[in-house]
């Protein structure tokens, strides 16, 4: 990495210590580093796909489109987002293709253990979740009133599995599936499969889908959003395909804490109407909360398969 590095800066560069963060991301492999040279330096982010002997939790990783997300919302919109200074396509110098962006200092609501277990978030007064909740909503907004041009149309379709978002939505999903299971039939999935289908909602809205929208990729500084990361799981879609991937996965993190019978450390944060209502005030849309129940639906199908995926890979691991 100095050597990589170095080329880049023109000057030998020193890198002191590598950190590996703790508490969230199955995906990717991320960790943190600070560098010096005459004249230069700062701290740094890299993230890389995993090596090849992982047990993957995605069929590829396709980190120009991380990139490329990422400055579609710089461009786009005044969404805080991480300045990717550099973008290596080749495996040579690490062992897999990586991107460096600008490290920025903040805090996420951590994934391992989920953050209503335990965590900043749980230590928040009623004030500060509210701020929490409103800055998800607005940032949300800001996402998805970015025009989509021919740029951004060909980064984020995928014209190979449908002609319109909602159904590559359900086919890539239908692919991935196929591609996780490894021959296995998990009914349940199956059966949110159908039942999807014969739901379908009747409008098909066009937006730019920040896809793992949540408060987890989000960093904040004194409950005020400091970089919105991750688009990894970037597309076109409806803009209440984030809303309820939000929603879905904080009620997914309290029904565990239903379930080991613990209480709600806070029972008002993520509730759907005043969520809703911030994201419209803020967007100037209406959400169509019958629409919104499919997606939220659809988005537990979504994280039921990445879920066949973590839990082989902890398997796999020794977890």
């Amino acid at each position: 990495l100095m050597s990589w590095m170095g080329e880049r800066v023109g000057a030998k560069v020193t890198i002191d210590e590598i950190d590996i963060p703790e508490g969230s991301g199955f995906s990717s492999e991320t960790f943190l580093f600070d560098a010096s040279w005459d004249g230069g330096g700062g701290s740094y982010v890299v993230r890389m796909g995993p090596a090849a002997a992982d047990m993957a939790v995605f069929p590829s990783y396709d980190l120009s489109l991380q990139v490329g997300a990422m400055a579609l919302v710089r461009e786009g919109s005044d969404v805080p987002v991480p300045n990717v200074l550099w973008h290596e396509t080749g495996d040579e110098p690490l062992g897999s293709e990586f991107y460096v962006m600008e490290k920025l200092v903040g805090q996420s609501a951590p994934d391992n253990p989920p953050y209503p277990f335990g965590s900043w978030v749980t230590e928040a007064t009623p004030q500060q979740l509210r701020r929490i909740q409103d800055h998800t909503a607005d940032i949300m907004a800001r996402i998805h009133a970015i025009e989509i041009d021919d740029k951004a149309r060909a980064l984020l379709d995928r014209p190979d599995h449908g002609e319109t978002p909602l159904s590559q939505h359900l086919n890539y999903e239908r692919w991935y599936y196929d591609w996780a299971r490894e021959g296995v039939d998990y009914p349940v999935i199956e059966e949110g499969f159908a039942w999807l289908e014969a739901n379908r909602p009747t409008s098909d809205p066009v937006g730019i889908n920040w896809g793992d929208s949540r408060i987890g990729n989000i960093m904040f500084h004194d409950f005020e959003p400091v970089a919105v990361v991750d688009g990894e799981m970037a597309c076109l879609g409806a803009p209440e395909a984030d809303l309820a991937w939000q929603l879905m996965l904080h009620h997914f993190f309290l029904d565990i804490l239903s379930v080991l019978e613990m209480p709600n450390p806070f029972p008002e944060l993520f509730e759907i109407a005043p969520y809703v209502a911030r994201y419209e005030e803020s967007s100037g849309r209406r959400v169509d909360l019958d629409e919104l129940a499919w997606y939220y639906a659809f988005g537990h199908l979504r994280f039921g398969i990445i879920t066949i995926r973590t839990s082989l890979r902890a398997m796999a691991v020794g977890d």
